[in-house]
């Protein structure tokens, strides 16, 4: 296993900006998957597992200390992580406004 798994989260030095960074793997309070529905328009929107065509398009970490942090399958794998959903496209993230775009 992995000590750390990279992931996007907030820049400590940009408010507002978002980056790749290493996370340590000890640090990792909860994981959930980020479920979605591709639009007409090619958008992602979020939306609740149960819906028709959810996907899971991404995983939010969380930390300990609260803080939130977005990343893919593989990096979750090298903790012992496993995907349990066989129609995923990983590599998006909920903005603020709810809106699922590509990471």
């Amino acid at each position: 296993m992995s000590d750390f798994i990279n992931v996007v989260g907030e820049s400590p030095f940009y408010k507002g900006t978002k980056i790749r960074m290493w996370l340590a793997s000890n640090l990792i309070g909860k994981v959930y998957p980020v479920y979605a529905e591709k639009g007409s328009d090619g958008e992602y929107w979020e939306c609740k597992p149960s819906h028709k065509n959810a996907e899971v398009v991404s995983y939010l970490v969380a930390d300990h200390n609260g803080n939130e942090y977005y990343c893919d399958a593989e990096e979750l794998k090298k903790i012992g992580i496993k995907n349990q959903s066989s129609n995923t496209k990983i590599g998006f993230r909920r903005n603020e406004k709810g809106k699922i775009e590509k990471m």
